[in-house]
């Protein structure tokens, strides 16, 4: 699936086609935190409490709860409602209503080399051309321009294991070209966004405000990596405890070298000597010890600058029901629970080969025929919409 779905020069999602759809039965409600959900018996699901301006407020549900509060939000959810692992809920005083590994498993697309190749001239894509008249009358005219840019021009996947005789089955490493670097605007904006402190800036970047820079991102595909997600408190309001335990495992590290190695290989191309392009030969701060372009210096620079690529999936877990690191069934129903769903990248139990917004679009389908098959059978009727619409149970 392409990184950004563009039409007519706009970002696209599925969102904006949520609220074109206009349901009569899809009730939006923003400026509400999900206290908990409400359970008969501790295991039958039938609505859930949520805070609105300093109120608690219930919502009851005739037929299930779904929640789709992503890789981080979900499993909070579920362990304010005692749903999760009861070492940790005994640890905040949250009564268990589930024992479940809610929380593990976390994974995430992790990547390095921001600002690493340098160049001798502009790609037509910089601020300069960002701030023209022209690029505002371009793009509120006509749909194009700079402006219409989804900040990734090019994509490209690749298999590094020289052991594996079908190596073009899975890649391990995806590629992601940016013609332009964070050093673009001069510290202003870009760093904070991928939250590059003021000692690194000024040590690292800082340095590159005279010179073009673009950047080619190698994209860990397959984390060896896990994660987790815990509460702070049993307070709603505070902030998760993310501990992403990225590069824990040596593997992950081995396979971003060899990306790193790729990206001066493409430097030395022919096309690229055209634009001048050379690499950046700044320390990076923390690693003067060790000699540059010295494994051991990449290593430290892998250590020191990598950051995500905001893929997280898997917090809870899809498996049979006998699979004790699960949290959800293949039905997506919350295991030891009624009337409770998951459906989120949170239910991925490995993480895919590219982007996750594709195969998310692709469980929510699956999602909802499962669901309305399950509600077929147990009321044992169609409304007469449904008889139109799905042809597998009515």
């Amino acid at each position: 699936m392409p990184k950004v779905n563009m039409k007519q020069g706009k970002r696209w999602t599925s969102s904006h086609r949520l609220l074109k759809l206009k349901n009569k039965n899809v009730f939006l409600r923003t400026n509400r935190v999900v206290e908990k959900v409400l359970f008969h018996q501790n295991f039958e699901a039938y609505g859930i409490q949520y805070l609105h301006l300093g109120k608690s407020y219930r919502v009851k549900a005739s037929r299930g709860i779904i929640l789709s509060a992503g890789v981080i939000g979900t499993p909070k959810i579920l362990l304010l409602s005692g749903i999760g692992p009861k070492t940790h809920l005994d640890k905040l005083n949250i009564p268990t209503k589930v024992n479940l590994p809610v929380g593990d498993n976390l994974q995430d697309h992790i990547t390095t080399g921001l600002d690493l190749i340098l160049l001798n001239q502009t790609l037509g894509i910089g601020i300069e051309q960002m701030l023209s008249p022209f690029s505002v009358f371009e793009y509120f005219l006509y749909g194009t321009g700079p402006w219409t840019t989804g900040g990734c021009e090019v994509l490209a996947f690749v298999n590094t294991d020289s052991t594996d005789v079908n190596r073009d089955t899975q890649p391990d490493l995806q590629f992601m070209v940016m013609p332009l670097g964070i050093n673009e605007d001069i510290g202003v904006h870009l760093r904070h966004l991928m939250g590059i402190s003021d000692y690194t800036w000024n040590n690292y970047f800082s340095y590159l405000n005279q010179m073009k820079a673009m950047t080619i991102l190698p994209i860990l595909l397959h984390p060896k990596s896990r994660g987790t997600v815990r509460l702070r408190d049993a307070n709603v309001n505070s902030l998760p405890i993310i501990d992403p335990g990225y590069l824990t495992e040596q593997e992950d590290i081995e396979v971003l070298l060899k990306g790193i190695n790729l990206i001066k290989k493409l430097i030395n191309s022919r096309s690229m000597e055209k634009l001048g392009a050379k690499l950046n030969t700044n320390i990076f701060p923390g690693c003067e010890n060790f000699k540059f372009d010295s494994k051991a210096y990449w290593e430290c620079y892998v250590r020191h600058l990598t950051i995500t690529s905001y893929h997280p999936v898997g917090t809870c877990k899809m498996g049979h029901e006998q699979d004790v690191s699960a949290v959800v069934n293949y039905d997506f129903q919350v295991k030891g629970t009624n009337n409770l769903y998951v459906i989120d990248a949170s239910v991925m139990p490995t993480i895919t080969s590219g982007n996750v917004n594709g195969a998310v679009l692709m469980l929510a389908e699956m999602a909802s025929d499962i669901i309305r098959s399950k509600d077929f059978f147990s009321r044992k009727k169609c409304s007469v919409i449904e008889i139109f619409v799905s042809k597998d149970f009515c």
